[in-house]
């Protein structure tokens, strides 16, 4: 099983492998702000820390939104459009 950590809360989950972060975030699991599910907002802007192969690769939506409004730094997601798939570390 995956395992999620959060590094600014030192939080470990022990997650199915796809399981949607945007999900967690609904639970109130993961202190992450989610607006739009859409990848189209951005407020769920998360950076990847440690194994970013661990998440699904970006989704279309996760792409356009970047193309329109370039990342800070390469290890940018949107959790809105990830999926776990394997030990990941995120900020």
């Amino acid at each position: 099983m995956p395992q999620l950590r959060i590094a600014t809360t030192n939080q470990c989950l022990d997650l199915p492998r796809g399981q949607r972060l945007v999900e967690l975030c609904e639970d109130d699991q993961l202190p992450i702000r989610v607006v739009c599910r859409a990848g189209a907002c951005g407020a769920c802007k998360i950076e990847v820390l440690e194994n970013p192969d661990g998440l699904s690769s970006p989704s279309e939506a996760e792409k356009a939104f970047f193309n329109k409004y370039p990342k800070n730094s390469v290890a940018t997601r949107l959790a809105c459009q990830c999926r776990v798939l394997g030990d990941v570390t995120i900020k």
